[in-house]
Order: C-alpha cells, then sequence, then structure tokens
C-alpha cells in the first residue's frame, strides 16, 4: 500500500515537471506568454509546494491509524477486564470480613488482605481449625472467580452477569451458611449496590448495539431437545 501510494505522488510529481517544461518551450516561441493552466491535482502541488515536505508525515499517520484504533480497543477490553478482577477481590474480601467478624467478637478481619496473595498465610482463626480451613478453601475457589469474564463475550452485560453469578455460586452459598439469614441477606444486597458501582466504570465504547445481539441471538439455531 505504501509503495503504491508512492510511486503514485513520484509520477505527479514527474509528470508535473515534464508539463511545465513542455509549456515554457510553448511560451519561448509564442507572442503570448501567460500562465499555463495546469491540471488539478498538479495545480495543488504546484501552488503547495511545502505540502512535499509533510508528506511522510501524512502517509506515516494515514498507515497508523488502524493500528491506533485496534489498540484503542484492546486497551478497553483490557481496562475492562482489570475492572472485572478489582470487583471479585473486593467481593471476596467484603465476604471474607463479614463471615471472619460475625465469628469472632474481638476480632476484625485485617483491611490489608484485599487479595488472595495477602490472604494465602493468614492464620489468626484463635485455634479454630475447621475456620481456618473453610477460609483457605474458599480463598482459592473465590480467586477463581476471575475466569469467568475476558473470554468469548466481554460486553457490560456479561460483566455483570458474570459478577452477579457469584452471589449465586454453590461454593459462596456454602461459604456464608454460618451468617444467620438476615446477615447474610444484607451483605448480599452490599455486593450488588457495589457490582452496580463497577459496571458504572466499565468501558462500553466497544460494545455491539443492540440490534445486533439480537441479530446474532436469531442467528443461534434452538437446541435439540432430543438430544442426549
Amino acid at each position: 500500500m505504501l509503495i503504491s501510494v508512492l510511486i503514485t505522488l513520484t509520477l505527479l510529481l514527474n509528470t508535473k515537471n515534464k508539463f511545465k517544461h513542455r509549456s515554457h518551450q510553448i511560451g519561448a516561441g509564442s507572442r503570448f506568454q501567460g500562465k499555463q493552466r495546469l491540471p488539478l491535482p498538479l495545480n495543488l502541488l504546484a501552488s503547495m509546494p511545502r505540502l512535499r515536505l509533510f508528506l511522510p508525515l501524512f502517509l506515516v499517520l494515514w498507515l497508523a491509524t488502524p493500528y491506533l484504533l485496534r489498540a484503542q480497543t484492546e486497551s478497553a477490553a483490557a481496562a475492562n477486564k482489570r475492572l472485572f478482577d478489582r470487583t471479585v477481590d473486593e467481593l471476596n474480601f467484603r465476604t471474607m470480613e463479614t463471615v471472619y467478624d460475625k465469628s469472632f467478637t474481638r476480632r476484625k478481619f485485617p483491611v490489608s488482605l484485599r487479595t488472595a496473595k495477602a490472604r494465602k498465610d493468614f492464620n489468626d482463626f484463635d485455634g479454630r481449625a475447621d475456620l481456618q480451613k473453610l477460609f483457605q478453601n474458599y480463598n482459592g475457589v473465590s480467586e477463581r472467580y476471575k475466569n469467568r469474564f475476558g473470554r468469548g463475550r466481554t460486553d457490560l452485560t456479561e460483566f455483570e452477569k458474570q459478577l452477579r453469578s457469584i452471589l449465586v455460586d454453590k461454593n459462596f452459598e456454602f461459604f456464608v451458611r454460618v451468617l444467620p439469614r438476615d446477615e447474610r441477606v444484607s451483605l448480599i444486597r452490599g455486593l450488588e449496590r457495589f457490582i452496580q458501582q463497577s459496571a458504572a466504570q466499565f468501558n462500553a465504547s466497544e460494545d455491539a448495539a443492540p440490534d445486533e445481539l439480537a441479530a446474532d441471538g436469531a442467528a443461534v439455531p434452538p437446541a435439540d431437545v432430543d438430544a442426549p
């Protein structure tokens, strides 16, 4: 593509020079020596000689634009993935904090334990090996929630869907079962509000239009109910 553009510009410039040389020859043998009108593309080049100095810059920008747009798209997707992972970290932390604080009267879950890595070696459970085992198991399981987003669909709808699926996951329900019912309801409502706050930060600039999503859904064949 770049070579063809350069060849075209070179031909235009050479044609312009030949045209001017020929016009001077004609004008030398004529009584009336006026300016010979050039064709429009050559006239533009003749009237703006400085434009040729910027041609390499224009060509670089023209060729780089698709790559810049692609990088912007990838940056949006990467930012949304990081947002999802941070949200999962915070959901897991708030869940463990609530269960821990309700399990002890004089102990508080450290605020520094906001990631699975930071919680890995935490062992302040007042000798309650069963509770420590519960936390260690859920710490590993809950970290894998991050794998639910980042492949396949990555729009806002999928973002919220996968975050909300954590609140009905069997491992989540098993972990919070030690809480009284009203405490569980309060925790889940608080986590739902936090999911909404995270969704408000989602970059939906690359999401498909609703009519495109509907068309994609219509193109999916119905499931075979007789299939085993």
